[in-house]
């Protein structure tokens, strides 16, 4: 026995002095922004715990309250009541100046906040979080992550190319959870959808899918083949568009997703109706307003394509009285989304600005905190020499920032009021269009009901057309104030020009100016194609323009 004992005491003392050894040596020291962006990318990118031994270093408390506060978050209920400690901890961080730091814990709590239905908030911080981050992504910790936020942000608030570009950056870096790659996937096929590029947007879609079902997770596999649907449906395969129409329709009444089994059910009546199944698109149809009238969750859009549906349906039925109430409530919810529109792409574009407005004052603010702290560590004459040197520096910078950010401003509200107008002229298309294939089923109608109720159906319908065509004076004053924004000056220019115009005249150089067909403009105008031609004819003799210049390209010149 005395044999051994002297050789185990030797191997266990070993031993402790090895794992003492191992201890020491695996205590990491995380004292510069670099080392603790580098451990949370360790222990964030994929989540995992944290090590047994908890590092050393002065940011090595902020580098595990970040990680612990993430942990709770992916066990927590009620994650919006940890916004608090997110916040002192930011706090922290922007008091030692970490900015790349700041900028990731920024990003997460954004994320959150967006995710909680609190997106104007989330929209403001994730804002800031690109202008601090600037053009250093090279230590952020999950950077395909961002990427992929910002392409949500971008695509939820109308921006498709913006939203495709930091998409595709998201998927060429990778990303932390495949919960993330799903979402960017997803979200890179609603792009493609938005951008008109269906065979690209089913590519992404099935991708979202086969990742999605991986995860297990039902519902969303049910969004993504409602997505699926929606893209062949536009797509113009209508028989795969109602096989995935109805995977969705089924898992959203499961799950009882009552705004989504609505939609689904609309978009069903539309591929019924293009595959000539009437009866089963007016099943749908039904269907989907017996459960919009039980669960009232139905959104603007949803409306606005219910009754375009439904007023189609009626037209085929020859319900013409029902049809004509589908057409004003179509062209009311139409407005309604519109106006929606405008003005979610307007507060967004605000928020941009003032975010950036922020960050710009921030910058200009240390800036001459710097400048002063210089000037107390120098004497008298190197202060005077350093002092006018900073001077001239600072004006310098500041007449070229501000140009910048003068110029910025006014590229956002060129965009901004080249959108609206888009979107108006859309709206006036689309209008203008239906009222056309009305009247076309005026036309073929006629014949197959009796001379009096053809006659009561007409002057009714008739009136309505001629209503509905015209634009009012207060939509005319809408219409040149988007024109002016997009051209500036041009009325002002046509003035001087041809100062002798008649408001009839002027109104309708804008439409050419605008690149409006003769048809459109007679739709516009209120008056037949041939009446536009001799307007036309009569403007080029009072302008004297010679018969080689074209009337078009002239007024394109203005």
């Amino acid at each position: 026995m005395k044999g051994v004992s002297c050789p185990v005491y030797l191997c266990l003392l070993a031993i402790l002095i090895s794992l003492s050894s191992v201890k020491v040596y695996s205590r990491e020291k995380i004292n510069s922004e670099e080392a603790l962006l580098r451990y949370w990318n360790r222990h964030l990118c994929p989540p995992v715990a944290a090590a047994a031994d908890e590092p050393g270093g002065k940011l090595s408390e902020q580098a595990l309250a970040f990680v612990a506060l993430q942990a709770r978050l992916a066990d927590s209920a009620r994650d919006t009541l940890l916004l608090p400690e997110y916040g002192r901890l930011m706090d922290e961080l922007q008091s030692g100046q970490y900015n790349s730091a700041l900028a990731f814990v920024q990003f997460k709590t954004a994320k959150l906040l967006y995710s909680r239905n609190k997106k104007k908030e989330g929209i403001e911080l994730i804002l800031h979080t690109k202008e601090l981050l600037g053009d250093q992504h090279h230590a952020f910790p999950g950077i395909g992550s961002y990427y992929a936020f910002m392409g949500q942000i971008y695509i939820d608030n109308g921006e498709a190319d913006q939203a495709l570009d930091y998409l595709q950056k998201a998927v060429a870096s990778g990303f932390c959870e495949r919960i993330d790659e799903y979402y960017c996937w997803g979200n890179i096929g609603l792009t493609y959808f938005n951008l008109g590029n269906t065979p690209k947007a089913l590519e992404a879609s099935f991708k979202a899918l086969e990742i999605i079902k991986e995860l297990k997770d039902s519902a969303e596999v049910v969004s993504m083949l409602g997505n699926i649907g929606t893209i062949y449906l536009k797509h113009g395969d209508y028989k795969s568009a109602l096989r995935f129409l109805s995977l969705d329709y089924e898992g959203s009444v499961q799950f009882k997703r009552w705004e989504s089994a609505t939609a689904v059910q609309i978009m069903k009546a539309k591929s019924y109706m293009q595959l000539g199944h009437y009866d089963s698109a007016g099943v749908s149809l039904r269907l989907a307003d017996s459960i919009a009238g039980q669960c009232n969750c139905v959104s603007n859009g949803a409306k606005k394509e219910y009754y375009e549906q439904l007023s189609k349906w009626l037209s085929q039925k020859g319900n013409w009285p029902e049809y004509v109430k589908s057409i004003d409530s179509f062209i009311h919810y139409s407005n309604k989304l519109n106006s929606e529109a405008r003005m979610t792409m307007s507060n967004f574009l605000g928020t941009e600005l003032k975010v950036a407005s922020n960050m710009y004052e921030a910058k200009m603010q240390l800036v001459d905190s710097e400048r002063q702290r210089q000037l107390l560590v120098r004497n008298l004459i190197i202060v005077i020499i350093v002092s006018l040197l900073l001077f001239v520096l600072l004006i310098f910078n500041s007449h070229r920032k501000g140009r910048k950010a003068e110029r910025k401003i006014y590229e956002l509200n060129l965009e901004n009021a080249r959108k609206q107008l888009d979107n108006y002229l859309e709206n006036i298309r689309t209008k203008n269009q239906l009222l056309e294939e009305l009247q076309g089923q005026i036309e073929r109608h006629s014949s197959e009901r009796p001379a009096d109720e053809v006659q009561k159906i007409d002057i009714e319908l008739a009136s309505k057309i001629e209503q509905a065509s015209l634009i009012t004076e207060e939509g005319w004053q809408e219409f040149t104030y988007l024109v002016e924004q997009v051209h500036q000056h041009f009325f002002t220019k046509l003035n001087v020009i041809f100062p002798n115009l008649t408001p009839a005249e002027v109104r309708l150089i804008t439409l050419i100016k605008l690149k409006f067909s003769i048809k459109e403009s007679a739709s516009m105008l209120g008056i037949s194609a041939d009446s536009v031609r001799k307007a036309r004819y009569r403007l080029r003799k009072k302008l004297s323009l010679e018969d080689e210049i074209s009337l078009d390209e002239m007024i394109y010149g203005i």
